[in-house]
């Protein structure tokens, strides 16, 4: 019994030692093919000018990868720690760096873009093309990296260039048109045709008669929107005949309300025809410096937003002349995304699809949100009273709107659209023209009269 028990211990114990053997033996050959497999790193390695035979030592060294670069004595290697460390006590090497990750710039979307929702736009792949805008301001920088501008004209008495010589342009065509380039900050429409018309001069002054040129060359260069960032305090029916020009042409004309903080809208933004805009802060509280009043038909970011100034230097800007250019910049996302619409049609689904924040002289139809616009396009009635005061007015005495336009009297197919104040005035105010948007009939309506003639 006992040399049985004796025998079987002895071949528990030889099983006990044969499995740790097996055991160390796993193990050596785990960690031989951790090592084996270790972690690399990606290395540039600078030998001192003057190393001899510097390729034969860094061939010497077992690495993943080896490539000589074009400058002399310079390499690069994926070494693990064991051979790194080998090199670190080289001294023939003058540098040892690892070969650093780097990754594309994209280009920067500010909170102004996002507040006008027009970055949800551009994720559906509209940024503007195909739309002309004509900025007239104090020019456009022409060697600006930022910024492209397909043309333009100088209508300031004794200046040919349409560069800019204040400023004031440049900041203001950042913002609605800066490039997709991977670097610096994306504007509202950046692949809009963007001209610069200069009509006011290095201190930022100009006349009517520079923007009533200015309109006219518009014309003749089939320019789509015209951002208008001035204003005056006097009426000119010359001036207000230009622009029902132009919106016959179908230009749509923006500009800004003022800024003085008063509740005289400045011109032209004060005109029927031009689509009136003030500014909100980043909170959309309106902005104390904006002018309001009957005429204000949107608002738009206007206090400290990053643009870029002359040579490409970043700076920030306020003031209602910069709200303009995002709501130039939705407009023109809105018609890249449909050419068909008109203009009292892409006003009108600018208008309705706008984020309502005030009183209606303070804000118009309220905050520009371009991805409301860009979804429901096809799901708006394109009609709209003469007013957002008006409209509040009727949905206040009785829900819902219905302002339907009237069917086309010559063609019975097309609608009647609203295209602006007529020449016809009497001491109660002009009349109001349409135009029909399929065989281009016309007629002045003498029964809806606009009160306030100045004439």
């Amino acid at each position: 019994m006992k040399k049985q028990m004796k025998k079987l211990m002895s071949n528990t114990i030889s099983i006990i030692l044969i499995i740790s053997i097996l055991l160390s033996s796993f193990q050596g050959i785990a960690f031989a093919a951790s090592n084996k497999g270790g972690t690399t790193k990606k290395m540039l390695i600078q030998y001192k000018h003057g190393t001899q035979n510097s390729e034969k030592k860094i061939k010497n060294i077992k690495s993943k990868n080896f490539k000589k670069l074009k400058e002399k004595d310079l390499f690069f290697v994926e070494l693990d720690n064991i051979n790194l460390n080998k090199l670190n006590n080289d001294s023939s090497i003058q540098y040892i760096e690892e070969d650093t990750v780097i990754k594309k710039l994209d280009d920067r979307i500010t909170w102004n873009i996002k507040a006008v929702n027009a970055d949800n736009v551009h994720k559906n792949n509209v940024f503007g093309e195909g739309i002309k805008v004509a900025l007239f301001d104090t020019g456009i920088d022409l060697n600006s990296n930022d910024i492209v501008v397909s043309g333009g004209i100088s209508l300031v008495d004794g200046v040919k260039s349409f560069d800019d010589d204040n400023g004031h342009g440049t900041a203001m065509a950042g913002i609605i048109a800066s490039t997709l380039n991977n670097q610096g900050l994306l504007g509202v429409s950046p692949k809009i045709e963007l001209y610069s018309v200069k009509v006011l001069d290095k201190n930022g002054k100009g006349y009517y008669s520079n923007i009533i040129q200015g309109i006219d060359w518009a014309i003749e260069n089939h320019i789509d929107i015209i951002a208008m960032s001035f204003g005056g305090t006097q009426y000119s029916e010359i001036l207000n005949e230009a622009i029902r020009n132009a919106t016959y042409n179908n230009i749509l004309v923006i500009a800004a309300s003022g800024n003085d903080g008063s509740t005289n809208i400045q011109y032209p933004a004060n005109y029927q025809d031009v689509v009136c805009v003030g500014s909100t802060d980043k909170n959309n509280n309106i902005a104390d410096f904006t002018n309001i009043g009957e005429q204000m038909d949107l608002v738009a970011p206007g206090v400290d937003i990053e643009t870029v100034g002359l040579g490409g230097i970043p700076i920030k800007v306020t003031g209602t002349s910069v709200s303009v250019q995002h709501v130039a910049g939705v407009a023109a996302l809105i018609w890249s995304a449909d050419r068909e619409l008109s203009i009292e049609q892409l006003k009108a689904v600018i208008y309705k699809n706008a984020i309502s924040l005030e009183d209606t002289d303070v804000s118009g139809w309220g905050m520009v949100d371009a991805y409301a616009v860009f979804e429901n396009i096809y799901a708006t009635n394109f009609s709209l009273p003469s007013s957002p005061q008006e409209e509040q007015e009727q949905t206040n005495e009785g829900g819902e709107v219905d302002i339907s336009s009237a069917i086309c009297p010559n063609c019975d197919t097309g609608y009647m659209i609203y295209i602006g104040l007529a020449a016809t005035h009497s001491s109660d105010g002009h009349d109001k023209k349409y135009k029909c948007n399929s065989c281009g009939y016309t007629y002045e309506d003498g029964t809806a009269k606009k009160s306030g003639c100045s004439l």
